[in-house]
């Protein structure tokens, strides 16, 4: 399969289904990636950079492995791993299927969405859709 160009969203998942591992060499990224999540549910490995929250979800997740991602030679060594162990070795596709289903689209938003209107006690203040209501000065761009 060969494509030049963008890929749209809906067309993607396909390209995670025939590969057999998910090169993810962020180096020094501190965030999330969707390619993890896209990996995940494609129950494909990962070789991902050890460092930041990328490099923290692969290892609790085994969803593969973790190089220092500027190290051409961990890099290498580790697509040797690849080619010579069996991939379901070196990735658990039960906490790969965990990790897909937690980071869904729908699973964030529900969460954003929670979290809006059931604020943490702690911040000693009402969720919003109860501002929305009793505090008419707020303008409409701010209403839910």
């Amino acid at each position: 399969m060969t494509q030049f160009g963008f890929v749209p969203d809906e067309a993607i998942h396909p390209y995670f289904q025939i590969s057999d591992v998910v090169l993810v060499p962020y180096q020094r990224h501190i965030g999330m990636s969707a390619i993890l999540v896209r990996a995940a549910a494609a129950q494909k490995p990962v070789l991902a950079s050890d460092f930041g929250v990328i490099g923290e979800l692969t290892r609790r997740y085994q969803l593969g492995l973790t190089v220092d991602a500027s190290s051409s030679e961990e890099i290498g060594q580790a697509m040797m791993r690849f080619l010579l162990e069996i991939p379901g070795e070196l990735c658990n596709p039960v906490k790969q299927k965990q990790f897909a289903d937690h980071n869904t689209a729908q699973q964030f938003a529900s969460q954003i969405f929670q979290a809006l209107y059931n604020p943490p006690a702690s911040r000693g203040s009402r969720s919003l859709n109860s501002q929305a209501v009793d505090s008419p000065q707020l303008s409409n761009s701010r209403r839910l």
